[in-house]
């Protein structure tokens, strides 16, 4: 892809996130802290899973009880058990905030779709290509600009999840 062609796509990308933003600021803002949260949980998790690990070679190696061993291990799982309900809870509130971004901003376009046809003369109404394009614009904008910022999202949450390991591991 050449460099005219990634300014396009950027161009399109801050294009959708303008239109989300305007549809729902605050849905917009959600999603974005929900990516940050999601992010982390790996390794939070790969943290945690960890300490399990050594918590039940510690007990081993110490001769200890499988009772006395559980409970030392209990409060290591019982956290990884909450990170686990964490990050379903983080995923039905992504999901929610997603379904509520779609419907504000299609009811958005289509308003801006009506106001632009307000402004037009009726020939343009007559004219089957004209009138198709109008259509093909309420019918796919809605859904290409909430793909764009979800997958942007995703694209995050995902190098920063990456990050978060590279800069473990060093």
């Amino acid at each position: 892809m050449g460099t005219r062609d990634s300014r396009k796509a950027l161009r399109n990308v801050l294009a959708a996130f303008r239109l989300v933003w305007q549809a729902d600021r605050t849905h917009t803002i959600a999603m974005a802290c929900i990516t940050l949260l999601a992010a982390g949980l790996p390794l939070a998790q790969a943290y945690m899973a960890k300490q399990i690990v050594d918590t039940v070679v510690a007990a081993v190696q110490q001769g200890r009880t499988a009772l006395r061993g559980l409970e030392q291990t209990l409060p290591w799982l019982l956290g990884e058990f909450g990170l686990i309900t964490l990050g379903a809870v983080l995923m039905q509130m992504r999901t929610l905030s997603e379904h509520i971004l779609h419907a504000r901003l299609s009811n958005l376009i289509n308003v801006m779709i009506m106001q632009k046809a307000l402004l037009l003369d009726l020939h343009y109404f007559e004219d089957a290509q004209y009138y198709d394009k109008l259509q093909n614009a309420r019918r796919e904008t809605n859904w290409r600009a909430m793909a764009m910022v979800n997958t942007t999202f995703s694209a995050i949450q995902q190098l920063l999840t990456l990050g978060s390991f590279a800069a473990s591991l060093l």
